[in-house]
């Protein structure tokens, strides 16, 4: 009596067993299919996968071989062009290590590409023009307007030396010198222009 009643425990224990991983199998599947995990480069990916919106409108450019890029306020590269663009500032100084359109600008000095990216906003929240934002030594950026050189140092503040640039810049807009921004001024006094001789 007791191995019939053993046998009828096993048979109980099986159909469960199977339910069990078909029911897993199905959620499975239906989760594939739903898009929340996958296989992608060879890793297992969980969570649904999601489609970056990249937003369309062009602020700035780079020179790449004989093509102009749009670049995005984001970082990424938009479209080429044949021909230079002259209503935006070109970006400058940087050794880039992906260039490809619809993906984002990479180099090895990330941080001051997105420093330069912050300024181009901060310029057209302003309507300043500039000829182009260039990455120097470090940290540091160079903006330059025809031929006004203006330091803007590293990134310090520069939402409000750009604030303070908007207030004073019709005043050196068409002169030849440099303007020192690398240090915040506090009432517009501090900064320094030097006329190039």
């Amino acid at each position: 009596m007791k191995k019939r009643k053993k046998r009828r425990a096993k048979r109980r224990i099986f159909p469960k067993i199977l339910i069990t991983i078909l029911v897993l199998a199905a959620i499975c599947a239906g989760l594939y299919f739903l898009g929340f995990w996958g296989f992608e480069n060879g890793r297992i990916r969980i969570g649904k996968k999601t489609e970056v919106q990249v937003d369309e409108t062009p602020v700035a450019y780079i020179k790449n071989a004989n093509q102009y890029l749009y670049v995005n306020k984001d970082g990424y590269v938009l479209e080429a062009i044949e021909s230079k663009p002259t209503d935006m500032p070109e970006i400058k100084g940087f050794e880039f290590t992906q260039i490809a359109v619809g993906q984002p600008l990479t180099c090895e000095n990330q941080a001051t590409l997105d420093y330069a990216l912050k300024v181009i906003k901060d310029l057209r929240m302003y309507s300043l023009k500039m000829d182009s934002v260039a990455a120097s030594e470090d940290t540091q950026l160079i903006m330059y307007n025809g031929r006004v050189k203006i330091l803007l140092g590293e990134n310090n503040r520069t939402d409000e030396k750009i604030s303070d640039l908007s207030n004073f810049f019709d005043q050196i807009e068409g002169m030849d010198g440099t303007l020192d921004m690398k240090e915040i001024s506090d009432n517009n006094l501090g900064y320094t222009f030097k006329k190039n001789k």
